[in-house]
């Protein structure tokens, strides 16, 4: 005998393609459709949370070669140690290629949640994320895993008072 699988169809942006846990018709999904649907509404806030992100990152780079110049310059004595160690050219604060950052959209739902959870850091938030269909939902349908909470903590706290006012706007 052969097994089937019943396939569903998903009817909007927030719909389960998962079989065994549907998305629930909780106020999270609404929330979450809200959220989705202003982000189309409102592509510059995406902009916006790009922008942030790009000038917490120009000054984690400013810090990080700070840091190394100084380490630099305390082992000016030992150059056969600076010599073993990789020269580069003069910094510069344009960012290149690295890491990938968590998505803008992914940003603006997670600053939404921290209006709506108070917090995102507590226990509590970070169980309520860790077990909502709704947000896994999401999130397989774009083939991400949901990021640490010190990395949504660091991204939701890069955006700019002049982008949370955006969006308060656009609500």
């Amino acid at each position: 005998m052969e097994a089937t699988m019943i396939k569903q169809i998903p009817n909007d942006s927030v719909c389960s393609s998962n079989l065994f846990l549907p998305v629930p018709d909780t106020n999270l999904k609404e929330l979450l459709s809200e959220v989705l649907e202003m982000s189309r509404r409102h592509p510059e806030i995406l902009d916006s949370i790009r922008k942030d992100q790009d000038a917490v990152a120009i000054k984690k780079k400013e810090l990080r070669q700070k840091d190394k110049a100084y380490f630099e310059s305390k082992f000016e004595a030992l150059p056969e140690i600076l010599s073993e160690v990789e020269q580069t050219e003069a910094p510069s604060l344009y960012l290149q290629v690295g890491r990938p950052r968590m998505e803008a959209e992914l940003v603006l739902i997670f600053l939404v949640l921290r209006g709506d959870f108070h917090t995102l850091s507590s226990l509590s938030s970070i169980e309520r994320l860790r077990d909502s269909v709704t947000i896994l939902d999401y999130l397989q349908k774009r083939d991400l895993l949901l990021p640490g909470i010190t990395t949504i903590v660091e991204n939701v706290n890069a955006a700019s008072n002049e982008t949370r006012e955006q969006i308060h706007r656009a609500q």
